[in-house]
């Protein structure tokens, strides 16, 4: 299959005689090129650079020839490896076929210093295969170079050494003065901690020595219930670099002939951040008095009852209400020391929490009905809680109440024992009744002698084919539903979301705010289309090899990679293009679209 590939590969760009000429010889050359794979398998592996700083990424390339198999990088431990995809082709040399694999790998350096690429291996036809080790050299650039970088990354901790239980901000930015697309964020996994993503990314601009930076930040929440020193692995964020090329020109007959289109090139770009120790402390001894609450950050608490005049049989509510910063969904339920004469009834918690930049905040209210039983004055002592502070460094008490209560007699007697279940001492007599006739049935008796007519009767076929009916509507409805859908294929509905994509960019304006997505699904859509497929977002290198396999031209895939590029940049990477751009980008979309890919 891969030989009819290359063939057909190889024919595109033929006239329509020629092409039919060639097909007809096909069968003959396929003959001539049936041999069997010829040489001894081999492997090999290279890099782009054995010299880099910390931000920067090698390029891993491994080859097999002759055979193929799984590549195992698992052994490489001083790298993160991120896999960018894999290639093959068939070589025809004097009549022997030769088949080559191509394997690419992104390494991200985990430590300064002297780095091995130990040998992979790979099992080719029961035969274990080696490549040789790569040396690496990871060292520190200079800060001069640094502070000159158009695109670098951060990450940051609001709090080095918090306490166990302590709120603590993780803070991810991107810095960009260049053009990028395609982002790929890999976030840290965040070992000894839990964590949560705080709302979404945020934009803006900083000015850094004088240069004005586009600035992505992305923040989590993390909690560590336990102390020690813990490390926050590097997160890592792969992106191109959208730049122009160099003296390129295109033919007279080109629909992107303009100043932003058939000039741009993409560079792969891998950053990391440094990672963070954070020294998590454990909690000091409690000395207040009182139990410690488990609550970590700073809280208010406030008590409040409905009536503190009642009488028997009488119910108030007693609220408990906690607010404040930190674990607040971890508070409990407060002691509360009822006194005797009174019964108490527990609401479940009410509570209203936020996660925001500065973690979790809000308020959680605890309710009793208290039920008055006997007379008399009473008292409800002071609720007290105890929780830490870690701004402060030390246990603070929270306080509610007291509350004196007068319970007065009902006008009505009531019996504290109504309140119990237990068994009278004699057993309430119940008076029968004689039965009486009280009125007819709601319908009347036949007392007719139709009354014993006999009925028709329905056959056991008559029977079975009523049964049959509603699987005879429902087969029937089915039938209808694959006719009218049989030509829903995933081309006609790629294409018709295209079409939707475009009809509401246009109808929207270059002033909507999703004006560049609708581009974005439009393309995609389109270039789906053309291969039959559906999908939502598409590689760059992926839409190059769906339209060469379509049989376009290298120029029409250039161009239409070149337009997916500009409007993922626009989209994702911070530009704001003016309103004559963006009419000349859906203009250029509607044309490629229309002319090329429908």
């Amino acid at each position: 299959m891969e030989i009819f590939y290359n063939l057909r590969q190889a024919m595109h760009g033929i006239n329509g005689k020629r092409q039919r000429a060639g097909i007809c010889l096909f069968p003959a050359v396929f003959i001539i090129l049936i041999p069997v794979l010829a040489g001894a398998a081999r492997i090999s592996a290279f890099v782009d650079q054995n010299r880099i700083t910390p931000d920067e990424s090698i390029h891993l390339t491994v080859t097999i020839e002759g055979g193929k198999g799984e590549i195992d990088t698992s052994v490489i431990k001083d790298f993160s490896v991120v896999s960018r995809g894999t290639g093959s082709s068939v070589r025809i040399i004097n009549g022997k076929t030769t088949r080559k694999t191509t394997s690419n790998f992104i390494l991200i350096p985990l430590k300064n210093g002297a780095l091995k690429i130990p040998p992979l291996s790979v099992k080719i036809d029961g035969e274990l295969l080696k490549t040789r080790e790569i040396s690496i050299i990871v060292s520190p650039e200079s800060a001069e170079s640094s502070a000159k970088k158009d695109l670098f990354v951060s990450a940051s901790v609001s709090k080095n050494s918090p306490y166990a239980g302590e709120q603590i901000i993780y803070t991810f930015k991107l810095f960009s003065l260049v053009r990028i697309g395609n982002l790929r964020f890999q976030k840290p996994e965040f070992s000894g901690f839990t964590a949560r993503q705080i709302g979404e990314s945020r934009t803006y601009q900083k000015v850094i020595e004088g240069r004005r930076f586009d600035v992505t930040e992305l923040d989590y929440l993390l909690v560590s219930a336990t102390s020690g020193i813990k490390t926050i692995d590097p997160a890592l964020l792969g992106c191109d670099v959208i730049q122009r090329k160099e003296n390129r020109t295109f033919g007279f007959d080109s629909f992107f002939n303009d100043q932003f289109f058939g000039n741009l090139n993409s560079k792969p770009v891998v950053l990391r951040t440094d990672p963070i120790t954070v020294n998590v402390k454990s909690l000091p001894e409690n000395s207040t008095g009182v139990d410690f609450s488990g609550l970590v950050g700073q809280f208010q608490m406030t008590a409040e009852i409905d009536s503190r005049i009642l009488k028997t049989g009488d119910s108030t509510t007693l609220s408990v209400t906690i607010t404040g910063n930190g674990n607040i969904m971890d508070a409990e339920v407060p002691g509360i020391k009822v006194p005797d004469g009174f019964k108490e009834y527990r609401d479940a918690p009410e509570e209203t929490i936020g996660l925001g930049r500065n973690g979790y905040s809000g308020s959680k209210t605890f309710r009793s009905a208290i039920v008055a039983l006997e007379p008399g004055e009473y008292k409800i002592e002071s609720i007290d809680m105890v929780y830490f502070d870690p701004e402060k460094e030390r246990y603070l008490p929270m306080h509610g109440g007291p509350f004196e209560l007068t319970v007065d007699t009902s006008d009505e007697a009531v019996d504290a024992k109504a309140y119990t279940l237990t068994a009278p001492d004699t057993v309430l007599k119940i008076k029968k009744q004689k039965v009486e006739f009280t009125g007819h049935d709601i319908l009347p008796l036949k007392e007719e002698l139709d009354a014993l007519k006999s009925r028709m009767e329905i056959s056991l076929i008559q029977f079975i084919l009523f049964l049959l009916i509603p699987a005879f509507f429902y087969l029937s409805l089915r039938l209808v539903h694959i006719v009218i859908r049989k030509d829903l294929t995933h081309r006609t509905r790629m294409l018709k979301k295209s079409e939707k994509a475009l009809k509401k960019a246009g109808r929207i304006g270059t002033s909507g705010e999703n004006f560049m997505d609708l581009l974005y699904r439009a393309l995609v859509a389109a270039i789906f289309a053309s291969a039959d497929r559906a999908g939502e977002s598409i590689t760059y290198q992926e839409a190059r090899e769906i339209l060469r396999r379509r049989g376009y031209s290298d120029d029409v895939v250039c161009r239409a990679v070149d337009l997916l590029k500009y409007i993922e940049s626009a989209k994702y990477g911070g530009q704001n293009p003016d309103a004559d751009l963006k009419n000349d980008l859906l203009i250029q979309t509607r044309q490629l679209v229309k002319r090329s890919l429908s």
